[in-house]
């Protein structure tokens, strides 16, 4: 499982290899297990979205801003 501390390691990383892009060490990222249950979603489902929801690729693994499943899901709400 991902802890926070891990998960600040893994911003920290994402800001040295793309120092140029606007970064928030501060966010929250999620595993796909992670966003999966967040979003009370199978992870094939996730997978199925695709680019409608930003991801971080870093090495095999698949990484979610969880402000991103947020506006996600509140996207879905407005026009439900």
């Amino acid at each position: 499982m991902l802890t926070r501390r891990d998960a600040k390691m893994i911003a920290q990383e994402i800001l040295v290899i793309t120092p140029n892009t606007d970064v928030d060490p501060n966010e929250v990222y999620l595993t796909i297990d992670q966003a999966a249950e967040f979003l009370h979603l199978a992870k094939r489902t996730l997978y199925n979205l695709g680019e409608k929801i930003p991801r971080c690729k870093v090495g095999k693994r698949v990484y979610y801003k969880k402000s991103a499943l947020q506006r996600f899901i509140e996207r879905k709400l407005n026009n439900a």
